[in-house]
């Protein structure tokens, strides 16, 4: 909800780091399930809970000190993306190439970058346009962006649906995921 309020108020680069936040859980999620579905959790998938869980290490925190531990990277979770599209016969090089590409546009939003900070340039004023996009195009893209990755989630949650044996809700949850892929806005912009 909050993603598609700032969209529609135009802050597309603060709808982006949402997106971006949003996309990272659906990785995280989809990536511990995966494991669960296999039976057997990789190193990476077994240190991201323990990662996950433990208590912060305050003194790091409140030093200079670096961490004693690299987290986890998204890298090593979307390798059960990779396994989940290879036991269903989809090509798991595209997935992770795709789920890669999309991790790396919205990286640009948190981290700032050329791109996202001229998004919001008004050349016509030579200003930024600072009180959100003035563009109706720009917003309704980033409406669809909220929307497909919605989708995202909805299939993280399906998962943990389908890691939980609950057939009814993993039943619910595809068709919700159905249903808004087939809005007329969503096949449009996939040109379907």
């Amino acid at each position: 909800l909050a993603a598609m309020l700032l969209a529609d108020a135009g802050f597309v680069v603060e709808c982006a780091c949402v997106l971006r936040i949003v996309g990272d859980l659906g990785v995280e999620v989809t990536s511990v399930a995966e494991g669960e579905l296999r039976g057997q959790r990789t190193k990476a998938q077994r240190e991201f809970i323990d990662q996950f869980f433990s208590r912060p290490d305050v003194e790091c925190v409140l030093s200079s000190a670096s961490p004693r531990k690299d987290f986890v990277g998204r890298q090593d979770l979307m390798k059960g993306h990779a396994r989940l599209a290879e036991a269903t016969g989809q090509n798991k090089e595209e997935i992770r190439d795709l789920v890669r590409k999309v991790s790396w546009a919205y990286d640009g939003y948190v981290h700032g970058g050329y791109l996202s900070a001229m998004e919001l340039y008004h050349g016509g004023r030579h200003e930024f346009m600072l009180r959100g996009h003035e563009g109706e195009e720009q917003r309704q893209l980033y409406r669809l962006a909220v929307s497909t990755k919605l989708v995202e989630v909805i299939n993280a949650l399906r998962f943990v649906a389908i890691v939980e044996r609950d057939e009814s809700l993993s039943r619910e949850l595809g068709d919700a995921a159905k249903k808004l892929m087939a809005a007329p806005e969503q096949v449009r912009a996939r040109g379907a």
